[in-house]
């Protein structure tokens, strides 16, 4: 028998029978003594017996476990209970009657149709062997306990751990729980361990190990104080030296907040820390204030000319510099209308509108030419706050400043740029008939070189012809060298030019991939005959696509997958394809919603599968020209023309497992078609 805890409880008599009673009577009294104490059991207690483990008897608690009523008696327990089958338990109970071996388990997790409800509970349960008289074990007594309130209770507490734990880790201020006397870290967040300059290793260890520059600072004494006063304290603007890993001290300016962590029965076990890293909120507020010193001392070195302007009175308080920037003298006071007349004729309207965006803005900001008394034209930018006076526009307050070095040099720069502008244009251009003439030029270049390649196979096969008789081993041997070799070299610039010519936009029309497939198998018969081939594929979709490049892509996939087959193994090559919804991640700058992969798989040598990039460059080869043929620019090729229709092309395989080449590509729909 087990307790609530799991700990085993031994019988206070011999359930084997091995009890020495003497007389029908006194046999019959304990029988029904173990019956009542059997019954009165404070767990859950019932005999199972036979194959067919039968229920013999059970007590209240048992069937109350259950969700039954005492007509389960002599029925087998596959029957009473038959939600249980497949959880383990019928085969555990088969097992110790079989091998007579205890088996225990605590918090195991059962599924019981209880009282017409599907319920899950957590039980400590014990099967232990039942022995009749004779010695052998006929049953299993099968003793339990229900602890679904403890382990729901436990697993609550668990999950608002880890929800504390997942708020801590994700916020984005630093966040710490320290446990403890010792103030142990316990939780943190990445945003603390960046203020800390430390890592995760940091949890487990007491706070002053990790920082032990924090023993002569003041937080150490205010977190003990919440631990032992449970009493909330905040901070704000408190610097805090660190000391960094290269040895050097640096302070940081910080808010925060100690809450104390209280456990669900209110002990006060830890202390909460929130922070923000405030140093550049501080520096700033310091900048402030120092700038406030230094925008006195720039005003007069930047010479810049201040102005008080009342509105009512039109007079103006200015500095000396100012009359300056308008061209006049320094050395008197002058008047707000003798100013603003120097405005430039062609700029009083873009003065005139400014005054009337600070009159709901309270912002005045222009830019004109102003007229000096010796003719000369200047430029000038003027700031000011409006200031209203009794609801109305009363007092500017503001600087001007000399802005014509400023403006000529941006014409000047503009002017540089222009002429920039021309030559680049003209540069794209020479680069566009560059790119137009090297185009030309590989394609005559490519045709030049097939014509003496032509004549070169053409004299060499007539020369092995006519004289095969006549000629020794060997120069029979270097001629088929010179025709192979002339023949490749034919095949390797076709192929080149093919792929050069790739660069080229199309035109995009809807392409029916089954048909294309099917030409393309025709291309392939004579191959596919010798080699024995088995191709099949799916119904295939239409596509938005250029014909003749998606030609190219499916005959050098399926003449790859023919090619590179084991030898005396005919080759099974299959066509499948899904529909992918969402390519995200996959290819990029497409508009389409909806996806075909394209997967063509075969039974052939393979590869490795870390060649996965390698075997898509041009001219790259993973077996040598002797043992399979090609120009190694077909799979080149098809990434090529997947590129060119916004999809993405990949391969997976192992040696000597077959290959797997997957294509993506934007579907487009029957209406847009």
């Amino acid at each position: 028998m087990v307790d609530t805890s799991g700990n085993e409880i031994n019988f206070p008599i011999d359930l084997g029978g091995t009890a020495n009673v003497n007389g029908g009577a006194e046999k019959a009294n304990v029988e029904q003594q173990f019956v009542n104490l059997f019954m009165q059991s404070p767990v859950a207690i019932a005999v199972i017996k036979g194959p067919e483990l039968v229920v013999t008897i059970a007590n209240d608690l048992m069937l109350e476990l259950w969700g039954k009523g005492k007509d389960v008696i002599g029925k087998p327990l596959l029957q009473v209970l038959p939600e249980v089958a497949g959880q383990g338990y019928f085969e555990l109970l088969h097992n110790a009657r079989a091998t007579g071996v205890l088996f225990k388990a605590n918090e195991s997790e059962v599924i019981l149709v209880r009282n017409g409800i599907t319920e899950t509970l957590y039980v400590n349960f014990l099967y232990r062997p039942y022995y009749e008289s004779d010695g052998t074990a006929s049953g299993v007594i099968a003793i339990a306990v229900d602890v679904t309130e403890t382990v729901l209770a436990r697993k609550r507490i668990e999950e608002s751990e880890t929800r504390l734990r997942n708020i801590v880790v994700q916020s984005p201020s630093p966040i710490l729980i320290l446990k403890g006397e010792d103030l142990v870290l316990e939780v943190a967040n990445q945003p603390l361990f960046d203020l800390w300059g430390t890592g995760t290793d940091a949890i487990g260890k007491p706070f002053l190990e990790i920082l032990p520059e924090m023993r002569d600072q003041v937080f150490e004494q205010l977190l003990k104080r919440v631990l032992k006063t449970g009493e909330t304290y905040y901070g704000y603007d408190t610097p805090a030296y660190f000391l960094r890993s290269n040895g050097i001290k640096e302070t940081r300016y910080v808010n925060f907040i100690y809450q104390p962590y209280r456990q669900t029965n209110g002990k006060i076990t830890g202390v909460i820390v929130l922070a923000t890293d405030v140093t550049e909120h501080v520096k700033a507020k310091q900048e402030l204030i120092q700038s406030e010193a230094r925008n006195r001392l720039a005003v007069e070195t930047a010479r810049l000319g201040t102005y008080e302007i009342d509105l009512e009175s039109r007079t103006i308080i200015h500095n000396t510099r100012l009359p300056e920037i308008f061209g006049f003298e320094s050395s008197h006071q002058h008047y707000y209308d003798e100013l603003i007349n120097t405005v430039h004729p062609d700029d009083t309207e873009i003065r005139t509108k400014a005054h009337e965006i600070a009159k709901e803005t309270g912002e005045l900001f222009y830019e004109v030419r102003t007229i000096h008394p010796d003719e000369t034209i200047h430029w000038i930018r003027l700031n000011g706050k409006l200031i209203l006076k009794d609801g109305k526009p009363g007092v500017i307050v503001g600087t001007v400043f000399d802005i014509t070095e400023e403006k000529e040099a941006a014409r000047i720069m503009e002017a540089k740029i222009s002429e920039r502008t021309k030559e680049l244009l003209l540069a794209n251009a020479q680069l566009e008939k560059t790119n137009t003439e090297l185009e030309q030029f590989t394609h005559i270049s490519s045709h030049d070189l097939q014509e003496p390649l032509r004549k070169i196979r053409l004299f060499t096969n007539m020369t092995l012809t006519q004289g095969s008789q006549t000629f020794e081993e060997g120069v029979t041997k270097n001629l088929t060298k010179i025709k192979d070799t002339a023949e490749r070299m034919s095949g390797t610039l076709a192929a080149l030019l093919n792929y050069t010519q790739l660069k080229k936009a199309g035109d995009f029309v809807a392409v029916d991939l089954n048909k294309t497939i099917e030409g393309v198998l025709i291309d392939l018969e004579v191959v596919i005959a010798e080699k024995k081939a088995q191709v099949s594929f799916d119904a295939l979709p239409v596509i938005r696509a250029v014909p003749h490049q998606i030609q190219q892509l499916f005959y050098n996939l399926l003449n790859n997958a023919l090619k590179f087959s084991k030898p005396e193994v005919s080759p099974i090559i299959t066509v499948t394809t899904k529909t992918v919804a969402n390519a995200e991640g996959e290819v990029s700058d497409v508009e389409s919603e909806k996806f075909v992969e394209l997967i063509i798989e075969d039974n052939g040598v393979g590869f490795e599968q870390k060649y996965h990039d390698k075997i898509f460059g041009i001219f790259q080869r993973l077996h040598t020209k002797q043992s399979y043929s090609g120009t190694g620019i077909g799979l080149a090729i098809c990434k090529k023309v997947v590129e060119n229709h916004k999809g993405t092309i990949w391969a997976t395989s192992e040696l000597n497992e077959g290959s797997k080449f997957h294509v993506l590509l934007p579907v487009v729909s029957n209406e847009s078609i």
